[in-house]
């Protein structure tokens, strides 16, 4: 079986203009782990695939670290630039 990954900027770009914030601002349960074990290990940088709008990039940056995001979206990359000029 194999997925076309070819159209998921567009996909998503089209979510994003029907409604911003789709899940809200707030990170997700599981950004907010994540967060526990990065900063238990200490981790500094992050690089974080599939950002979307910056809900859970907002998360890292916020507390200090450095983080780079990256989406197929223009639109999410755009609406994250938004939601937090720092990641």
């Amino acid at each position: 079986m194999s997925f076309d990954t070819s159209k998921l900027g567009e996909h998503w770009s089209s979510k994003y203009e029907i409604k911003k914030y789709i899940w809200g601002i707030e990170p997700s349960d599981v950004a907010r782990k994540a967060f526990g074990i990065f900063k238990k290990h200490d981790f500094k940088t992050l690089l974080l695939a599939c950002c979307g709008y910056g809900r859970n990039s907002k998360l890292f940056a916020d507390n200090g670290m450095d983080v780079t995001g990256v989406d197929a979206s223009q639109v999410g990359i755009e609406l994250a630039k938004e939601l937090d000029s720092k990641s």
